[in-house]
């Protein structure tokens, strides 16, 4: 044992060199950081202090926060300038298009009077969408308050849901009467449709048919989403909702386009906003609505939701499944919805896409 406790105690010797020069080709200076910066590495001043130190490392996270606002501010301003030939020069960021017109949407509806030094960039994403007036509210509220972003997020939610008529207790369930006795569709065509009353509604035909969501959930899921407009949403395998953009595969609901979930004819980053309610099983999809083949499964519509979201959009998909997470995305949470008693359960899972895809 002696003999053991002394080996270990042995130091491996140390063959790293007594000084290593340091390639300072090429570095710059960065205001109020003692040193050397370069693309691979930071090169300090010998000797600092603990307090210098420290001081360094706020100043570096300073410089990450702020990248955000100064990459959003010259790719509007190249915007204006230069009209589309700006977007060749996006290339030269080494940044995802889709993350840079984040930036850009975000700095171009907040004016620098109104950004806050103290809140994150995500904090200022989420009340982008809003008034000039709504978003300096919140965003007083938010550092008076020192509301991290998901409880910005939180207070957000509840106020459009308040708005829309939900109560309180509603800002983390769906509405009581999520469920209604009224369906139509023969065998093998349609789908049984929650709406209440059978007459036009904001988001529907009058007699429905294709598929369609329980009585209210649309408002209450665009409050969860954030949605300002029902025109901003892509609706997947919409069936019969008629706001927005809608794609479906099947040509007689009458979509804006008529495509597969799992192939969207849309570009990166061109939605905000996605809700999904596909067939549940490949039974489903042959009996209720007669698409055969034709079944997306939850993993399939999420990963392309995915490409088509803008970093910060959120996806809403109705299934039986939760869904896996590929990377790129995160889960927000996950609700319980029923046409009612008798009646089998979904689970709308409402997921964000994150800063950088990928």
């Amino acid at each position: 044992m002696n003999h053991m406790r002394s080996h270990a105690s042995r130091a491996e010797p140390d063959h790293r060199p007594a000084h290593q020069p340091l390639d300072t080709k090429g570095a710059i200076s960065l205001p109020g950081v003692p040193g050397k910066t370069k693309t691979t590495g930071l090169i300090l001043r010998a000797g600092l202090s603990f307090k210098e130190w420290r001081q360094v490392g706020c100043r570096l996270r300073d410089i990450h926060h702020s990248s955000q606002w100064w990459l959003g501010d010259w790719c509007n301003y190249g915007e204006r300038r230069f009209g589309e030939k700006y977007s060749q020069a996006l290339e030269a960021t080494a940044y995802d298009y889709q993350t840079l017109r984040d930036f850009a949407y975000v700095a171009g509806r907040i004016e620098l009077s109104r950004r806050r030094d103290n809140l994150s960039f995500s904090h200022h994403r989420e009340v982008a969408p809003l008034a000039a007036a709504d978003q300096k509210r919140w965003l007083d509220r938010a550092d008076a308050e020192d509301w991290n972003r998901d409880e910005l997020r939180s207070q957000l939610t509840r106020a459009r849901l308040e708005a829309k008529g939900f109560a309180n207790e509603q800002a983390v369930s769906p509405p009581r009467r999520a469920f209604g006795a009224y369906s139509v569709g023969s065998k093998g065509e349609g789908h049984p449709v929650m709406f209440g009353d059978p007459k036009p509604t904001v988001h529907f035909d009058p007699f429905p048919d294709g598929g369609g969501y329980p009585f209210r959930f649309l408002e209450w899921a665009f409050a969860m989403m954030g949605v300002d407009s029902p025109e901003d949403v892509l609706h997947v395998c919409s069936g019969s909702v008629r706001t927005g953009t809608t794609v479906d595969i099947r040509p007689s609901c009458r979509p804006k386009v008529v495509g597969d979930a799992r192939a969207l004819p849309f570009r990166d980053g061109s939605f905000r906003h996605v809700l999904a309610d596909p067939p549940y099983t490949p039974e489903y999809a042959e009996n209720l609505y007669g698409t055969r083949n034709v079944y997306p499964l939850p993993g399939q519509i999420v990963k392309e939701a995915s490409r088509v979201l803008a970093p910060g959009g959120h996806l809403g998909l109705l299934h039986f499944q939760v869904p896996m997470i590929p990377g790129g995305m995160r889960l927000l949470g996950v609700w319980g919805i029923t046409q009612g008693s008798g009646y089998r359960i979904r689970a709308w899972s409402l997921l964000e896409r994150t800063e950088h895809s990928g």
